[in-house]
C-alpha cells in the first residue's frame, strides 16, 4: 500500500539518513504509523487529525517539544530520532515525526507500506 503520507514517512526518513527498506503499515486512523524497516524508526503523519489544524506541523513541533522534556527529565518517554532534530519535517509537503520504535509493542500488522 502506497499512499502519500506513507511516501512522505519514508522520504523524511531518508532525508535524514535513515535506511529504509521495508516500510510496514502499523497503524493508519487518525494518524499513520509507519515502520521504517530495518531500521528501529517509526515515522508518524497526521492524515485526519492535519484536516481540523491549519498549522499541523505546529502541533507536531509542540508535542516533540513536551516528549523531549519528559525525555531529559527522565520520566521514561522516548525523545525523538537522532538527525530529526527535534522538529517535525516536511519533504514532501506532508509533515511527519519519527520515533524510536519500541520492542514489544502490540497491534503491528504486516501490511507493506
Amino acid at each position: 500500500m502506497t499512499t502519500p503520507a506513507a511516501a512522505a514517512a519514508v522520504a523524511v526518513a531518508r532525508e535524514h539518513g535513515v535506511r529504509v527498506e521495508e516500510p510496514v503499515l502499523l497503524h493508519d486512523s487518525f494518524n499513520l504509523r509507519v515502520h521504517l524497516r530495518p531500521a528501529p524508526v517509526v515515522a508518524r503523519v497526521p492524515t485526519v487529525t492535519a484536516m481540523g489544524r491549519e498549522r499541523p506541523d505546529e502541533v507536531l513541533r509542540r508535542e516533540l517539544e513536551v516528549v523531549s522534556h519528559l525525555h531529559r527529565a527522565g520520566a521514561g518517554w522516548p525523545g525523538g530520532c537522532p538527525g530529526t532534530v527535534g522538529r517535525p519535517c516536511t519533504v514532501t509537503r506532508i509533515p511527519a515525526t519519527c520515533w524510536p520504535r519500541r520492542t514489544g509493542c502490540s497491534g503491528t500488522t504486516s501490511r507493506s507500506a
